[in-house]
């Protein structure tokens, strides 16, 4: 599975840096979590001074302030304005993602989750999904998501070369840089921002809702029984419900339950509004139900036929049938 995980970048020289070689554990590690939380829920290096006084201790706060954080009306030339009620972490955005590029970063590894899903089941099999991006008649398809030769040969040594001169030479940096990377970042954010721009357009209707569901679904027939589904519910059913639903069905599907039946279960499993892992369960139900009784016509099993037999001699057991015709 690819790692849907965000990072911050810590240059691997910080424990040099003059502002840091002062500062207490204790201090340091809330210096390097804040920025964490900040990646974390997208902030641009602000955190709300609440949030701020709950992290650190007024001893830590005394540490990492005006340096490394600045309030409100700090004289600091390289970082932007703090607005009140909030403290803003010196530099943030000199080392470490924006919410945009955040945004660009997921938004281009659920495409990838798309593609790569594309092309196992449905280029893999010659299927084509009226709901896939990727299914389209004259298969173009932008190459966006190729790698070049050249990015796959490209020189290691390159990197750890600007990596140990930024360490040398540049005492200035707190968190690991790419600037090596950024003449061409804005070239792929914007390509990047027209691509969402253009899906957040077509709103998330069922289409929508379906390439997401293609992603997660393990296999087609999964995907297809649960989208079928999902279009017959008064109101579509969320995106974690149907994510979760899709991996239920699919498991059934893998032990050989027959599609009918999976989608009899899926049925009752809507109408007692159950937690999706419940499906497995409801599914033996319906299965249970589905063999019928003696005289419906139904299946039969050898059980049922034992049962008959038992209650015709009257609910003996063979051995007390025999006692009891011994004597009379």
């Amino acid at each position: 599975m690819p790692d849907e995980r965000t990072y911050i970048k810590v240059h691997d020289g910080i424990e040099d840096h003059p502002k840091i070689m002062v500062l207490s554990d204790k201090s340091f590690r809330v210096l390097v979590t804040t920025w964490g939380w900040s990646s974390r829920y997208t902030t641009d290096g602000f955190i709300p001074e609440s949030v701020w006084h709950k992290r650190a201790s007024p001893k830590v706060r005394k540490e990492l302030e005006p340096g490394l954080v600045h309030r409100p009306g700090h004289a600091c030339p390289r970082c932007p304005v703090v607005p009140e009620g909030h403290v803003r972490m010196h530099d943030y955005l000199e080392h470490q993602r924006s919410a945009d590029e955040i945004e660009d970063l997921k938004a281009t590894k659920q495409r990838a989750g798309r593609l790569g899903n594309h092309q196992r089941w449905h280029h893999g099999h010659g299927v084509i999904d009226p709901g896939c991006e990727f299914c389209v008649p004259n298969g173009s398809q932008d190459r966006s998501h190729v790698r070049s030769q050249k990015d796959r040969t490209s020189d290691p040594t390159s990197d750890r070369k600007t990596v140990a001169e930024g360490s040398q030479n540049d005492r200035k940096t707190i968190a690991e840089t790419d600037t090596d990377k950024r003449s061409t970042s804005s070239v792929v954010t914007s390509r990047k921002r027209s691509n969402l721009t253009a899906r957040a357009d077509r709103g998330t209707g069922a289409r929508e809702q379906a390439e997401i569901l293609a992603e997660t679904a393990h296999t087609l027939p999964a995907h297809r029984l649960v989208e079928a589904y999902a279009k017959t519910c008064n109101r579509r059913p969320p995106r974690k419900v149907l994510t979760e639903l899709a991996q239920q069905v699919d498991a059934l599907l893998a032990e050989d339950w027959p599609p009918e039946l999976v989608t009899q279960a899926l049925d009752a499993w809507g109408a007692k509004g159950m937690h999706p892992k419940a499906l497995p369960s409801v599914a033996h139900e319906v299965a249970n139900k589905t063999r019928g009784t003696p005289g419906s016509g139904g299946y039969r099993s050898a059980t049922d036929t034992a049962i008959e037999d038992f209650l015709k001699r009257g609910n003996q057991t063979p051995a007390r049938a025999a006692i009891e015709g011994s004597t009379t």
